[in-house]
């Protein structure tokens, strides 16, 4: 049943395969969806970090129009809570019409927003120029860390300054650290501009060990802008190599204090997003993934929402209307082993995809051979089932993906009828949508959603008409009682 709902989104176009940041499990190794990571937040303390990014001879001698010594080196501040993003860094960006301050400090210059230098401690008789946001787009500046890059998208070069209307002036510096492989806005931005994707951490969270060795003349010429590589310079290793990443914040933080690249150093205590199953931190990792376009139904999902009558009754345009009004595109295929296998096939050599939507579909296309009984379609056994392209008659192998367990308990009104393989009238003979379901107040970004997801996507309609929707006891800590907390 999953296999044939699946099936019925492939063919109205609302599955696709993207090249998204997703809150990435290092432990459990894979990709969250936006209501799994709804389940997890907690308080965390991480490292905020003032870091400054050195400007290259060309761009100083830019500055020097705006009043700035020659002979003083230059450098761009930014901050981060996340330490172990900066060697992926590939830009920096400003607001373009807010204010920046060259400030002289200890015979240096620091540029940073003029509204937020204050709350650095740099004085006010220290700014020696004033310059607007859009002045300082284009320049370019020393990478902290030189690592393997490609550029495979225009001739925009890395390690410059750009403009962003995300830029805040509320905290920080007013400088933002752009990392395209970890964070959606830095994604999205990198898409824009040009920028290559770093990835100096590998899916478990560890960060990468990088050969070294690289020539002088194309670091001079990769950090004057003058050549676009194919592959960057590769030098020693970044700190923390083989460590996971909190944990090799420290180094990096420290190696970066050696240099003289760190301004400040403190522990920020803030909302983070954990893994709901082992409590792991997230990181949002860049890489491709599945999706189904829920946003194709928002609509649909909020005015079906409407019909359905919630107790207490403000779940309905509160935490679960809330919810509806922010939809974004369901991320539902997982890196594991476990699970119902994603139905979809592609051919080895021409590379095109098929969806398959049942057993019998499967039968057909392998012409009822090559199929084991009894049947079995978990992994390993569906994976050795292969049949020929429609298009090119190669042969096609599954994609090793599995699918979001919420699916299948999404799926669970059709599902437990086998529909529509047994039980066709269940759409017409009362059972369908259930009369009340009743679950606690943390499923409303789980199974309550999945359920209305599915449904709203394959009959355009609820699948339950009342929802009973219960606290949570509390333990003498004020913390949710669980079997996993042992409380």
């Amino acid at each position: 049943t999953c296999w044939w709902a699946i099936k019925q989104m492939w063919d109205r176009g609302l599955i696709y395969q993207g090249y998204k940041v997703t809150p990435h499990c290092p432990r459990c190794g894979t990709s969250l969806s936006s209501h799994e990571v709804a389940l997890g937040y907690d308080d965390a303390e991480d490292p905020s970090v003032y870091v400054k990014f050195k400007i290259v001879d060309r761009a100083r001698e830019y500055l020097a129009r705006f009043g700035a010594r020659r002979d003083l080196p230059t450098y761009l501040l930014a901050w981060t809570t996340t330490p172990w993003t900066l060697p992926g860094n590939t830009a920096l960006a400003v607001a373009p019409d807010a204010e920046y301050a060259a400030v002289e400090l200890d015979g240096e210059y620091l540029i940073l927003a003029d509204a937020l230098r204050e709350r650095m401690g740099l004085d006010r008789d220290k700014v020696v120029e004033r310059v607007e946001g859009r002045d300082l787009v284009g320049l370019h500046y020393e990478p902290l860390y030189e690592i393997p890059i490609s550029y495979s998208k225009g001739d925009k070069p890395a390690y410059r300054v750009i403009e962003g209307d995300f830029v805040s002036m509320d905290e920080g510096t007013g400088i933002v650290h752009i990392a395209p492989a970890y964070g959606e806005i830095d994604f999205e931005v990198g898409e824009k501009e040009g920028l290559p994707l770093v990835h100096t951490v590998d899916l478990s969270g560890r960060v990468k060990t990088f050969p070294s060795g690289f020539t002088p003349k194309y670091r001079e010429e990769v950090l004057a802008g003058l050549v676009i590589p194919g592959y960057g310079p590769q030098v020693p290793n970044i700190p923390g190599r083989g460590k996971f990443v909190k944990d090799a914040d420290k180094d990096i933080i420290a190696d970066l204090d050696s240099r003289g690249l760190l301004f400040r150093s403190e522990i920020i205590r803030h909302t983070y997003p954990f893994c709901w199953r082992c409590e792991a931190p997230l990181l949002y990792y860049a890489k491709e993934t599945w999706y189904i376009k829920t946003t194709a139904v928002k609509e649909r999902l909020i005015s079906g929402n409407a019909e359905i009558n919630w107790y207490p009754e403000h779940i309905k345009y509160g935490r679960f209307g809330d919810w509806l009004e922010n939809n974004v595109d369901w991320a539902f295929s997982r890196e594991r082993y476990w699970g119902t296998p994603l139905p979809v096939w592609q051919c080895e050599s021409c590379r095109a995809y098929d969806c398959v939507g049942g057993v019998e579909e499967l039968r057909s296309k392998t012409g009822f051979a090559g199929l084991k009984e009894p049947l079995d379609l978990h992994r390993p056994f569906i994976d050795e089932i292969t049949f020929a392209c429609p298009k090119c008659g190669a042969k096609m192998k599954r994609v090793p993906e599995v699918i979001d367990c919420w699916f299948d308990s999404g799926a669970m009104p059709i599902a437990q009828w086998h529909y529509p393989f047994e039980n066709e009238s269940l759409l017409k003979d009362g059972r369908f949508p259930a009369d009340y379901i009743c679950e606690a107040v943390d499923q409303t970004r789980g199974w309550f959603y999945s359920l209305h997801a599915i449904s709203t996507l394959l009959f355009n309609r609820p699948c339950f008409k009342n929802v009973i929707c219960l606290g949570l006891i509390l333990d003498a800590k004020g913390g949710k009682m669980s079997k996993a907390r042992g409380n």
